[in-house]
């Protein structure tokens, strides 16, 4: 029943693993979880912002596909987060 790309999607999701890589993550970070993901769980994101050196971890309202479930919220906060990181650059 699923599209043949998302099965793909799927496929890899299970084989690749990027937890080195994460690691050399140097750029300012912001993780955005959604605390009713069903996919990727909140404690998941929490880990992921703990192994990126300075990121900032916020957890929202929402599903897995929040930015497509919910633009309104996801998108301010993205905008608020780079606004904010380029005033600290100019300061």
């Amino acid at each position: 029943m699923l599209d043949e790309r998302i099965l793909g999607q799927i496929e890899l999701d299970t084989r690749i693993d990027l937890r080195d890589a994460v690691g050399r993550v140097t750029a300012p970070t912001l993780v955005v979880a959604s605390a009713d993901d069903q996919i990727i769980l909140p404690h998941h994101q929490r880990e992921l912002a703990a192994v990126i050196d300075q990121a900032e971890y916020l957890e929202v309202p929402g599903g897995h596909g929040l930015r497509f479930e919910d633009p309104a919220r996801f998108c301010p906060i993205i905008t608020e987060y780079v606004d904010k990181r380029q005033a600290q650059g100019r300061a």
